[in-house]
């Protein structure tokens, strides 16, 4: 018994660690439904991916195309693909978020373990960092981009003093597929391994050794980052020359009061916000700062506490949305985390306190985790619902979306967790039954693989996106959309007692001009009507060079 005793308080940090992962990674598959709010868009986005390269001649491709741009989130479509060819479309949500979260796990440890060799890799920490508002979001392609970033970072550590033509090419090679996945993680990795190249080449022997580098190393040194990061930093100059919309949103001056933002909020309530955890780990990554040592200074860990306050001060002066891309700040926050997490656990100062915090850690994030699967029991249900209601739409037909609030997930306490699992459920519908989603938002946004093409004006695409938030003029969008696009079925989501005059047309027009086939819901929040013959839709078809009424108040 002494002997086990001993092996545990040896391994306690490993031992807490893995049990969370595993918890972690089994959380998606506890409920019957598991959906987040853009994850049903990112599989729709692989399986018309998929379709358009291995048949050309399918029906998705009367409406859409692969780009040719640029584009910055081809990881995780790929991913899924290789998900949906394994589990099917119904469990690739699940299968994608529990190894995004081992992925990420076991990069942060390599991460560790590159900073910090004589140090556990192993640490509640980790899970900490994993439990984030962007997986809950269905923010697929940046989660999987950041869980992965430290590994690169974590490569580039380890080989620092002993870069070589092969090493920089790997590491070349990693900063573009990170680029591929999304651009903000890669922008923090290469900002990371250049200052801590600069630290380590530049600051440190200078100014904390008094022994400068002779110019032969340092420039050989320097040239290998040089060239490691040159390929990324030319596809993101070509990304944003390529962007149709460059613009960038105001910069606004309360980051200090806005930080951290909801950056580790998985669920509603003080557990929900993990607010007793994250405050502690901020005070510690300060602390951590305040508290090196100078000949740790001199190290690699000097270089990782300058890129913490850079991220911190991208933060600060980013606006929070432009080239295409929408909450850039809050993304800057976790990425202050994942760096000032990775210093803390280094820092030789923290050390003696380092088993307690995780074991502080571990408690706090039980509770949240706890509360966050209490939670997605409660929408799985209403997510059943939608599902059996949608039962009645074939394969290969052509949906369109209109979307208000419901009371089932309306604002006043009812949203079971982060964002709305119901926001684009339509994809995930299009995506089980092979049919053309012309609702979802990715294919217009111009920043996805898949695009619209040329039979599909601007107007349209702007127009069809803007059924997610019908304006005053929803009901002639609708008429609109009817008559220049060969519509099957509409999805009219919404239940509002009371509603305005607008809610109240769109649905009067569905209802007198087409079939409602099925419904979700006591008072029903989800509607499928179909369209009554192929005669009228036919006759009804129009020029899609028409112009949609007061287009201008629509666009997002």
């Amino acid at each position: 018994m002494p002997n086990a005793l001993r092996w545990i308080r040896r391994n306690i940090q490993a031992i807490l660690a893995f049990s969370l992962l595993a918890w972690q990674a089994w959380i998606p598959w506890s409920v019957p439904h598991f959906v987040t709010q853009d994850g049903p868009s990112h599989l729709y986005t692989a399986v018309v991916a998929r379709d358009l390269l291995l048949h050309p001649q399918s029906p998705y491709a009367g409406f859409y195309h692969l780009t040719n741009r640029i584009t910055p989130s081809w990881g995780s479509t790929i991913v899924l693909d290789l998900i949906i060819s394994i589990v099917g479309v119904d469990h690739a949500q699940q299968l994608f978020v529990t190894l995004a979260m081992v992925a990420g796990f076991f990069a942060f440890s390599c991460a560790i373990g590159a900073l910090s060799r004589d140090g556990s890799r192993w640490t509640p920490l980790t899970n900490f960092l994993l439990q984030t508002w962007f997986l809950w979001m269905g923010f697929f392609s940046f989660y999987l981009a950041m869980v992965l970033c430290p590994l690169v970072i974590g490569y580039y550590l380890r080989h620092a003093s002993a870069l070589n033509w092969k090493k920089t090419a790997v590491l070349a090679a990693a900063m573009v597929a990170l680029f591929f996945t999304h651009m903000i993680s890669a922008v923090l990795a290469g900002m990371t391994i250049g200052l801590v190249a600069l630290w380590l080449n530049i600051a440190a022997p200078r100014f904390l050794s008094g022994q400068p580098m002779r110019l032969g190393m340092l420039a050989s040194r320097m040239k290998m980052v040089v060239f490691a990061l040159l390929p990324v930093t030319v596809l993101c100059g070509f990304y944003a020359g390529s962007m149709r919309y460059v613009g960038f949103s105001s910069i606004r001056l309360d980051g200090w009061e806005m930080f951290p933002m909801p950056v580790f909020t998985t669920s509603t309530g003080h557990l929900g916000e993990q607010f007793l955890l994250f405050p502690a780990v901020l005070c510690l990554i300060v602390l951590g700062i305040l508290t090196m040592r100078r000949s740790e200074w001199r190290t690699a860990r000097g270089g990782v506490a300058v890129s913490v306050g850079a991220a911190f001060l991208l933060y600060l002066i980013l606006p929070d949305a432009g080239l295409g891309g929408l909450f850039v700040k809050i993304r800057f926050v976790w990425g202050f985390f994942i760096l000032g997490a990775l210093l803390l656990t280094s820092v030789r100062r923290l050390r003696p306190f380092r088993i307690s915090f995780d074991i502080y850690v571990f408690a706090l994030l039980v509770c949240s985790l706890l509360w966050t699967q209490r939670t997605l029991w409660r929408y799985s249900s209403v997510v059943e619902s939608y599902l059996d209601a949608t039962k009645q739409i074939p394969a290969g037909a052509r949906l369109l979306r209109i979307r208000y609030d419901a009371p089932v997930f309306g604002p006043a306490g009812h949203r079971a967790t982060v964002g709305d699992p119901l926001f684009h459920l339509d994809a995930y519908v299009a995506a089980r039954c092979r049919c053309i989603d012309l609702s979802d938002y990715q294919a217009a946004s111009t920043t996805f693989p898949v695009l619209f093409n040329k039979s599909m004006p601007q107007d349209q695409q702007l127009t069809l996106w803007s059924m997610e938030r019908p304006g005053p003029d929803g009901d002639k969008h609708l008429k609109w959309l009817r008559s220049t696009l060969p519509v099957d079925y509409v999805i009219f989501f919404g239940s509002q007692p009371g509603a305005k005059p607008v809610f109240n047309a769109v649905l009067a027009q569905l209802n007198s001009e087409m079939h409602l086939v099925a419904t979700a819901g006591a008072e029903p929040f989800v509607r499928i009507f179909q369209r009554t013959s192929d005669s009228n839709v036919v006759s009804e078809y129009r020029s899609a060079s028409s112009e949609p009424p007061n287009l201008g108040r629509t666009s997002r």
